[in-house]
Protein backbone atom coordinates (compact mmCIF):
# COMPACT_ATOMS: atom_id res chain seq x y z
CA UNK A 1 0.00 0.00 0.00
CA UNK A 2 2.71 2.51 1.26
CA UNK A 3 4.76 1.70 -2.16
CA UNK A 4 1.54 2.19 -4.02
CA UNK A 5 0.90 5.41 -2.74
CA UNK A 6 4.63 6.27 -3.30
CA UNK A 7 4.17 5.72 -6.73
CA UNK A 8 0.76 7.60 -7.04
CA UNK A 9 2.35 10.69 -5.48
CA UNK A 10 5.54 10.75 -8.13
CA UNK A 11 2.85 10.59 -11.16
CA UNK A 12 -0.88 10.73 -10.70
CA UNK A 13 -0.81 8.08 -13.85
CA UNK A 14 0.14 5.53 -11.38
CA UNK A 15 -3.28 5.89 -9.63
CA UNK A 16 -4.50 2.73 -9.20
CA UNK A 17 -8.00 3.25 -6.55
CA UNK A 18 -9.02 -0.77 -7.82
CA UNK A 19 -6.01 -2.20 -5.58
CA UNK A 20 -7.06 0.85 -2.69
CA UNK A 21 -10.39 -1.10 -2.52
CA UNK A 22 -9.46 -4.49 -2.65
CA UNK A 23 -7.12 -3.30 0.50
CA UNK A 24 -10.27 -1.75 2.41
CA UNK A 25 -12.24 -5.28 1.23
CA UNK A 26 -9.88 -7.50 3.24
CA UNK A 27 -9.79 -4.97 6.41
CA UNK A 28 -13.67 -5.65 6.26
CA UNK A 29 -13.52 -9.03 6.32
CA UNK A 30 -11.26 -8.63 9.08
CA UNK A 31 -13.73 -6.44 10.83
CA UNK A 32 -11.09 -3.98 11.27
CA UNK A 33 -13.30 -1.10 10.78
CA UNK A 34 -10.93 1.62 11.98
CA UNK A 35 -8.33 0.33 9.86
CA UNK A 36 -10.64 0.68 7.11
CA UNK A 37 -11.46 4.11 7.88
CA UNK A 38 -8.04 5.17 8.18
CA UNK A 39 -6.89 3.55 5.20
CA UNK A 40 -9.78 5.34 2.54
CA UNK A 41 -9.63 8.75 4.50
CA UNK A 42 -5.53 8.77 4.06
CA UNK A 43 -6.14 8.16 0.26
CA UNK A 44 -8.30 10.53 0.25
CA UNK A 45 -6.31 12.88 1.73
CA UNK A 46 -3.49 12.60 -0.72
CA UNK A 47 -5.71 15.03 -3.52
CA UNK A 48 -4.77 12.64 -6.29
CA UNK A 49 -7.56 12.59 -9.28
CA UNK A 50 -9.65 9.93 -9.67
CA UNK A 51 -8.94 7.96 -12.96
CA UNK A 52 -12.69 5.94 -12.49
CA UNK A 53 -15.59 7.88 -11.17
CA UNK A 54 -17.09 4.89 -10.42
CA UNK A 55 -14.14 3.86 -8.31
CA UNK A 56 -14.14 6.67 -6.41
CA UNK A 57 -17.19 6.60 -5.64
CA UNK A 58 -16.82 2.46 -3.98
CA UNK A 59 -14.56 3.86 -1.76
CA UNK A 60 -16.13 6.41 -0.26
CA UNK A 61 -19.00 4.28 0.04
CA UNK A 62 -16.46 1.69 1.89
CA UNK A 63 -15.81 4.70 3.86
CA UNK A 64 -19.25 5.52 4.87
CA UNK A 65 -19.97 1.54 5.83
CA UNK A 66 -17.16 1.62 7.92
CA UNK A 67 -17.70 4.80 9.43
CA UNK A 68 -21.37 3.30 10.56
CA UNK A 69 -19.70 0.43 11.36
CA UNK A 70 -17.56 1.90 13.85
CA UNK A 71 -19.80 4.43 15.45
CA UNK A 72 -22.28 1.61 16.49
CA UNK A 73 -19.35 -0.04 18.00
CA UNK A 74 -18.99 2.89 20.28
CA UNK A 75 -22.51 3.79 20.86
CA UNK A 76 -22.69 6.68 19.09
CA UNK A 77 -25.33 7.93 16.30
CA UNK A 78 -24.56 5.78 12.86
CA UNK A 79 -27.71 7.70 11.08
CA UNK A 80 -25.43 10.59 9.32
CA UNK A 81 -22.96 7.67 7.81
CA UNK A 82 -26.11 5.26 6.79
CA UNK A 83 -27.68 7.92 4.86
CA UNK A 84 -24.31 8.65 2.96
CA UNK A 85 -23.17 5.02 2.40
CA UNK A 86 -27.30 5.02 1.13
CA UNK A 87 -26.87 7.84 -1.16
CA UNK A 88 -23.48 6.79 -2.73
CA UNK A 89 -24.79 3.38 -3.58
CA UNK A 90 -27.42 5.14 -5.56
CA UNK A 91 -24.99 7.47 -6.71
CA UNK A 92 -22.77 4.08 -8.17
CA UNK A 93 -26.03 2.54 -9.99
CA UNK A 94 -26.35 6.10 -11.33
CA UNK A 95 -23.04 5.87 -12.53
CA UNK A 96 -23.71 2.46 -14.15
CA UNK A 97 -26.61 3.25 -15.30
CA UNK A 98 -24.75 6.40 -17.65
CA UNK A 99 -22.04 4.09 -18.75
CA UNK A 100 -24.92 1.81 -20.31
CA UNK A 101 -26.52 4.37 -22.01
CA UNK A 102 -23.17 5.98 -23.02
CA UNK A 103 -22.33 2.43 -24.82
CA UNK A 104 -25.24 2.10 -26.72
CA UNK A 105 -25.69 5.53 -28.16
CA UNK A 106 -23.53 5.49 -31.60
CA UNK A 107 -20.99 8.43 -32.19
CA UNK A 108 -22.16 11.45 -34.00
CA UNK A 109 -25.71 11.61 -31.25
CA UNK A 110 -26.54 13.30 -28.79
CA UNK A 111 -26.91 12.02 -25.34
CA UNK A 112 -28.52 14.95 -23.64
CA UNK A 113 -32.07 13.50 -23.87
CA UNK A 114 -32.15 10.97 -21.85
CA UNK A 115 -35.02 8.75 -23.60
CA UNK A 116 -34.47 10.05 -27.50
CA UNK A 117 -31.36 10.05 -28.76
CA UNK A 118 -30.90 13.37 -31.69
CA UNK A 119 -28.94 14.01 -34.79
CA UNK A 120 -28.65 17.37 -35.74
CA UNK A 121 -29.22 18.15 -39.62
CA UNK A 122 -29.95 21.37 -41.39
CA UNK A 123 -33.30 21.70 -40.51
CA UNK A 124 -32.53 21.48 -37.03
CA UNK A 125 -32.63 18.48 -34.44
CA UNK A 126 -34.83 15.30 -34.84
CA UNK A 127 -35.13 12.00 -33.07
CA UNK A 128 -33.14 9.01 -34.50
CA UNK A 129 -32.37 5.74 -33.57
CA UNK A 130 -34.09 3.80 -30.79
CA UNK A 131 -34.78 4.99 -26.77
CA UNK A 132 -32.20 4.29 -24.04
CA UNK A 133 -33.08 4.55 -20.49
CA UNK A 134 -31.42 7.13 -18.52
CA UNK A 135 -31.80 8.37 -14.90
CA UNK A 136 -34.08 10.61 -14.33
CA UNK A 137 -31.73 13.32 -12.73
CA UNK A 138 -30.85 14.15 -16.35
CA UNK A 139 -33.61 15.71 -17.92
CA UNK A 140 -34.97 15.57 -21.39
CA UNK A 141 -34.27 18.18 -24.33
CA UNK A 142 -36.71 20.51 -23.62
CA UNK A 143 -36.44 20.25 -19.58
CA UNK A 144 -33.47 20.90 -20.23
CA UNK A 145 -33.80 23.84 -22.58
CA UNK A 146 -36.75 25.05 -20.94
CA UNK A 147 -35.96 29.12 -19.85
CA UNK A 148 -37.56 29.03 -17.14
CA UNK A 149 -36.54 27.35 -14.30
CA UNK A 150 -35.99 27.69 -10.26
CA UNK A 151 -32.17 26.17 -8.86
CA UNK A 152 -32.37 25.22 -5.30
CA UNK A 153 -30.18 24.49 -2.58
CA UNK A 154 -30.28 22.76 1.59
CA UNK A 155 -28.79 22.80 4.78
CA UNK A 156 -29.15 20.49 6.99
CA UNK A 157 -28.11 20.93 10.53
CA UNK A 158 -27.13 17.77 11.55
CA UNK A 159 -27.00 13.70 9.40
CA UNK A 160 -31.17 14.21 9.29
CA UNK A 161 -32.25 15.03 6.27
CA UNK A 162 -35.57 16.12 8.44
CA UNK A 163 -33.04 18.60 10.24
CA UNK A 164 -33.34 21.33 7.24
CA UNK A 165 -32.06 24.70 8.69
CA UNK A 166 -32.00 26.53 5.49
CA UNK A 167 -33.18 26.37 1.60
CA UNK A 168 -33.06 28.94 -1.02
CA UNK A 169 -34.25 29.29 -4.23
CA UNK A 170 -33.70 31.04 -7.39
CA UNK A 171 -35.74 31.66 -10.03
CA UNK A 172 -34.19 32.06 -13.77
CA UNK A 173 -35.86 33.28 -16.73
CA UNK A 174 -33.65 33.75 -20.28
CA UNK A 175 -30.63 33.43 -18.13
CA UNK A 176 -31.22 36.20 -15.84
CA UNK A 177 -32.36 36.33 -12.56
CA UNK A 178 -36.07 37.59 -11.87
CA UNK A 179 -36.60 36.63 -8.13
CA UNK A 180 -35.36 35.03 -5.22
CA UNK A 181 -36.90 33.53 -2.02
CA UNK A 182 -34.47 32.32 0.90
CA UNK A 183 -35.02 31.41 4.96
CA UNK A 184 -34.06 29.94 7.77
CA UNK A 185 -36.08 26.80 9.15
CA UNK A 186 -36.16 25.59 12.55
CA UNK A 187 -35.68 21.19 12.51
CA UNK A 188 -38.54 19.53 14.18
CA UNK A 189 -38.16 18.60 17.51
CA UNK A 190 -35.47 15.40 17.39
CA UNK A 191 -33.71 16.67 14.48
CA UNK A 192 -32.83 20.06 15.70
CA UNK A 193 -29.01 19.51 17.06
CA UNK A 194 -26.29 21.30 14.97
CA UNK A 195 -23.67 19.96 13.49
CA UNK A 196 -22.76 20.81 10.72
CA UNK A 197 -22.46 24.58 11.66
CA UNK A 198 -18.86 25.27 11.63
CA UNK A 199 -19.90 23.84 7.47
CA UNK A 200 -22.54 26.85 6.54
CA UNK A 201 -22.11 28.77 10.44
CA UNK A 202 -25.47 28.45 10.94
CA UNK A 203 -26.63 27.65 14.50
CA UNK A 204 -29.40 27.72 17.25
CA UNK A 205 -29.63 31.25 17.61
CA UNK A 206 -30.42 31.82 13.89
CA UNK A 207 -33.43 29.62 13.74
CA UNK A 208 -34.69 29.98 16.92
CA UNK A 209 -37.49 32.42 15.47
CA UNK A 210 -37.69 30.46 11.75
CA UNK A 211 -40.64 29.22 10.03
CA UNK A 212 -40.64 25.35 10.11
CA UNK A 213 -41.09 23.74 6.63
CA UNK A 214 -44.77 23.67 6.97
CA UNK A 215 -45.02 27.27 7.32
CA UNK A 216 -43.30 27.88 4.01
CA UNK A 217 -43.96 24.94 2.13
CA UNK A 218 -47.33 26.41 0.27
CA UNK A 219 -44.91 29.67 -0.20
CA UNK A 220 -42.36 27.96 -1.80
CA UNK A 221 -44.92 25.54 -4.12
CA UNK A 222 -46.30 29.22 -5.49
CA UNK A 223 -42.49 29.90 -6.14
CA UNK A 224 -41.73 27.58 -8.15
CA UNK A 225 -45.11 26.84 -9.70
CA UNK A 226 -44.76 24.20 -12.44
CA UNK A 227 -41.28 24.79 -13.82
CA UNK A 228 -38.20 22.79 -14.18
CA UNK A 229 -36.28 22.09 -10.66
CA UNK A 230 -33.17 21.77 -10.73
CA UNK A 231 -29.81 21.67 -7.55
CA UNK A 232 -26.29 20.49 -7.70
CA UNK A 233 -26.16 16.53 -6.24
CA UNK A 234 -30.19 16.86 -6.21
CA UNK A 235 -30.08 13.44 -5.08
CA UNK A 236 -29.33 15.12 -1.31
CA UNK A 237 -31.30 18.31 -2.08
CA UNK A 238 -34.42 16.01 -3.46
CA UNK A 239 -33.97 13.56 -0.40
CA UNK A 240 -35.10 16.44 2.20
CA UNK A 241 -37.18 17.61 0.28
CA UNK A 242 -39.22 14.18 0.34
CA UNK A 243 -38.42 13.54 3.97
CA UNK A 244 -39.68 16.83 4.85
CA UNK A 245 -42.71 16.29 3.23
CA UNK A 246 -42.94 12.69 4.93
CA UNK A 247 -42.20 14.06 7.90
CA UNK A 248 -45.08 16.91 7.79
CA UNK A 249 -47.11 14.50 5.68
CA UNK A 250 -48.08 16.83 2.67
CA UNK A 251 -46.49 16.60 -0.83
CA UNK A 252 -44.99 19.32 -2.01
CA UNK A 253 -41.98 18.28 -4.04
CA UNK A 254 -41.65 19.19 -7.72
CA UNK A 255 -42.38 16.84 -10.34
CA UNK A 256 -39.57 17.62 -12.22
CA UNK A 257 -36.21 17.70 -9.99
CA UNK A 258 -32.61 17.17 -12.07
CA UNK A 259 -29.51 17.52 -10.86
CA UNK A 260 -26.45 19.93 -12.71
CA UNK A 261 -23.60 17.27 -11.62
CA UNK A 262 -24.80 14.59 -13.72
CA UNK A 263 -25.92 17.03 -16.49
CA UNK A 264 -22.58 18.55 -16.29
CA UNK A 265 -21.02 14.74 -16.30
CA UNK A 266 -22.97 14.54 -19.42
CA UNK A 267 -22.35 17.69 -21.30
CA UNK A 268 -18.84 18.71 -20.29
CA UNK A 269 -16.75 15.45 -19.76
CA UNK A 270 -13.25 15.59 -18.58
CA UNK A 271 -13.46 17.69 -15.53
CA UNK A 272 -11.18 16.85 -12.38
CA UNK A 273 -14.17 15.93 -10.21
CA UNK A 274 -18.12 17.42 -10.63
CA UNK A 275 -18.45 19.08 -6.88
CA UNK A 276 -20.10 22.44 -7.42
CA UNK A 277 -16.96 24.77 -7.42
CA UNK A 278 -15.04 23.19 -9.93
CA UNK A 279 -18.24 22.96 -12.41
CA UNK A 280 -18.59 26.92 -11.68
CA UNK A 281 -15.15 27.56 -12.27
CA UNK A 282 -15.68 25.73 -15.68
CA UNK A 283 -19.04 27.61 -16.21
CA UNK A 284 -18.82 30.49 -14.93
CA UNK A 285 -15.68 32.11 -13.10
CA UNK A 286 -16.69 35.01 -12.05
CA UNK A 287 -19.59 34.71 -10.05
CA UNK A 288 -18.03 34.47 -6.27
CA UNK A 289 -19.10 31.11 -4.75
CA UNK A 290 -19.88 31.33 -0.86
CA UNK A 291 -20.26 27.75 -0.74
CA UNK A 292 -22.58 26.51 1.94
CA UNK A 293 -24.68 29.16 1.76
CA UNK A 294 -27.94 27.71 0.67
CA UNK A 295 -28.55 31.43 -1.26
CA UNK A 296 -24.92 31.46 -3.14
CA UNK A 297 -24.91 27.48 -3.73
CA UNK A 298 -28.26 27.93 -5.59
CA UNK A 299 -27.32 30.60 -7.71
CA UNK A 300 -24.17 28.60 -9.00
CA UNK A 301 -26.26 25.84 -9.84
CA UNK A 302 -28.50 28.07 -11.82
CA UNK A 303 -25.70 29.58 -13.92
CA UNK A 304 -23.85 26.22 -14.28
CA UNK A 305 -27.24 25.44 -15.94
CA UNK A 306 -27.40 28.35 -17.82
CA UNK A 307 -24.29 27.12 -19.86
CA UNK A 308 -25.45 23.83 -20.20
CA UNK A 309 -28.18 24.85 -21.91
CA UNK A 310 -26.02 26.92 -24.42
CA UNK A 311 -23.64 23.87 -24.78
CA UNK A 312 -26.41 21.16 -25.21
Amino acid sequence: MNAMIDAAVRNSVNVMEYYVIQVTVIQHRMKAYNDEVLTVQNWLSLGLPAPREDYRIKLRARLAKAQELVAKSEGRDSLHYHNEWKRLVELGRINKAQKASHSSVSTGYSTVHPEVSYRRSSSGVRPAGKKIRSPSLVPGRSDLKASTFVAVDFETANESYVSACQIALVLMCEGEVVDRYSTYLKPPRGHDYFKNTQLHGIGVKEVLRAPTWLDVSAVISRFIGDVPVWAHNSSFDSGVWRKLDEYYGICTQPRRFYCSLWTSKKIIPGLVNYELPTVLRECDPSFHLDHHRADSDAEACARIVCVLQRLA
